[in-house]
């Protein structure tokens, strides 16, 4: 991507504080279709656990997503953790956006245009797939990308998703579990 130095030095004022040896783990939980959104308590438990194994969280949310960032950073941090997690929910220009991704060690995400502009740029990433499947073309084609998802009669549901779950059980989002995700993740932070 060709983005601008003021939008490069602008991202990497936000981890300035943190010494630079701590992984960060970015975590989008939004997306324009809401069967592709992971629930919000999967994502708040891989907050935690990445917060409690030391890594300093990020969470990236657009306009409109902010209740969802501040949910998740309600539940995961706590006094001895708080400082370690930046919410910057409906804060970063996309340029911005889009510069503060190569900063990070390794980024959890829904299928969004988030995850496009972060395997576009070789971050390592864990992408949440649920109504749809990679067969669509629409998944991370990066290196160091990955995509956890369900093997279900009903998937794909739709080339975008829905608004509900067709079959009122959203069970290709909400079976994927935290651990798995952590799983999957822990080895990019360099983390337990």
């Amino acid at each position: 991507l060709d983005l601008p130095e003021s939008a490069r030095a602008q991202a990497a004022e936000i981890f300035s504080t943190f010494p630079a040896d701590t992984p960060i783990l970015g975590i989008h939980p939004g997306s324009t279709w809401p069967t592709k959104c992971w629930p919000v308590e999967h994502f708040a438990a891989v907050a935690k656990t990445a917060l409690e194994a030391g890594a300093v969280v990020a969470l990236f949310a657009g306009p409109g997503e902010e209740a969802l960032a501040a949910q998740i950073e309600k539940t995961a941090t706590t006094p001895a953790t708080a400082e370690r997690l930046v919410n910057l929910a409906g804060r970063l220009p996309l340029p911005v956006l889009a510069a503060a991704l190569p900063l990070l060690t390794a980024y959890l995400t829904n299928d969004s245009g988030p995850m496009h502009l972060a395997w576009v740029q070789d971050v390592p990433l864990v992408a949440l797939f649920g109504p749809t499947v990679r067969q669509l073309g629409f998944f991370p084609r990066g290196e160091h990308s990955r995509v956890l998802e369900m093997s279900l009669d009903c998937r794909p549901c739709g080339l975008h998703g829905h608004k509900a779950c067709p079959q009122k059980h959203h069970a290709c989002m909400r079976d994927i579990t935290p651990q798995s995700a952590w799983a999957a993740l822990a080895p990019l932070l360099g983390l337990p």
